[in-house]
């Protein structure tokens, strides 16, 4: 038996009925496109999933996860179970402009569920809210340093990308425990590189990135069939590839990685880069959560993922990005709700109230009629 049809090995409940189990159709999937597939070799491959599939899929794997860490951790145990379920409910509906003569607006919808939102990496509705604030608080952030910058010779926007170096084929590099350890390489290299040397003598050579006229914003992310790697914005004079590449590998041990360094094409430049830095499920995403099947992350990768990263700091700011606020909830919104000029084509009322609908039929309905189903979903 390969590595991928045990992972979806389902596990036998009392009577023997399946527990907790990947539904058939993701059993046929990984039979037909698993390990032994010309193109992808990986443990885990990317390969197409339906969205209720692939979720189901998700909360089965950490539901095992959490079977398996109950004798060690209870507590972590259940709390892993908690998300899990809370992840099964938070995204079963749309929330849409409604008019009074029952006319749904297209285009106006907002991801919703049964309860508050479950925090999960692997929701995209959670992650369209993350990306909303984030890349709200970036844009300013960015209007900020532009409006206060000094002059100084050589400050410019930089984007930079941190890979570490992993086997994809290797089922001891997509554990959970390689995946924290993978995070943890991340952050200890990019502390090292944006923070001064502790000597004099030292400083000579390495006076860090950091400092109070300059910025960064420093995210993590998982992608494809485990790459763990960084991005981040930064502000500040130049400092030599090799030199940075030498700093982060002394302070790893030498498995720190790749390094990836762009000037950004000025400020509207540096809010692009803010974009993808803190990307937020597109009009792809739309079509998949209607049920069209897409590839994307394995659903045990994105387990492996939500339990290595539980409780994890994956965003941090430094220099003059710290002191800024982050936007309110309600800012996420307010463009969709402040619609008393919008006239109903139907009754010509422009009384508008939310209303909760059915997810995949309102992504449909919205796609046949040429429009986007959620709210600045980009």
């Amino acid at each position: 038996m390969t590595v991928a049809q045990q992972a979806f090995e389902p596990k036998a409940g009392p009577n023997g009925a399946r527990q907790w189990g990947m539904p058939s159709a993701l059993d046929k999937v990984l039979l037909r496109r698993g390990e032994d597939d010309d193109r992808e070799r990986a443990v885990y491959p990317v390969v197409p999933f339906a969205w209720r599939d692939w979720q189901h899929g998700v909360v089965g794997y950490l539901m095992t996860y959490a079977d398996s860490m109950e004798s060690v951790n209870s507590g972590t145990s259940r709390a892993i179970r908690r998300r899990a379920i809370s992840f099964l409910a938070c995204l079963t509906s749309a929330r849409v402009r409604t008019c009074e003569c029952g006319y749904h607006r297209p285009g106006s919808g907002i991801p919703d569920g049964q309860g508050a939102p479950c925090q999960s990496r692997s929701c995209p509705r959670c992650a369209r809210r993350r990306a909303a604030k984030a890349s709200i608080w970036l844009e300013r952030a960015v209007d900020h340093v532009e409006s206060t910058k000094d002059e100084a010779e050589g400050y410019r926007w930089r984007h930079i990308t941190m890979t570490v170096p992993y086997d994809p084929r290797d089922p001891a590099e997509v554990t959970p425990t390689a995946l924290r350890e993978r995070v943890r390489i991340l952050r200890k290299a990019w502390r090292a590189i944006w923070t001064p040397a502790r000597s004099a003598r030292e400083r000579a050579t390495w006076p860090g990135l950091g400092g109070p006229d300059r910025a960064a914003f420093f995210s993590i992310e998982l992608a494809g069939t485990g790459n763990v790697h960084a991005h981040v914005l930064y502000w500040g004079p130049f400092v030599s590839k090799k030199s940075i590449e030498t700093v982060a590998s002394r302070a790893t041990g030498g498995r720190s990685g790749f390094m990836d360094i762009r000037e950004c094409q000025g400020k509207n430049g540096a809010k692009e880069v803010a974009k993808y830095s803190v990307k937020s499920p597109g009009g792809r995403a739309e079509r998949w959560l209607s049920g069209v099947s897409r590839e994307t992350i394995h659903p045990a990768l994105a387990a492996s993922w939500e339990i290595a990263t539980f409780g994890a700091q994956l965003v941090s700011r430094y220099g003059l990005f710290r002191a800024l606020p982050d936007p309110e909830d309600e800012e996420i919104e307010d463009e969709r709700i402040a619609d008393d000029e919008v006239v109903c084509p139907v009754c010509g009322s422009s009384h508008w109230h939310d209303e909760l609908v059915a997810l995949g039929s309102w992504i449909r309905y919205c796609h046949a009629n040429g429009f986007t189903a959620f709210h600045k979903m980009e």
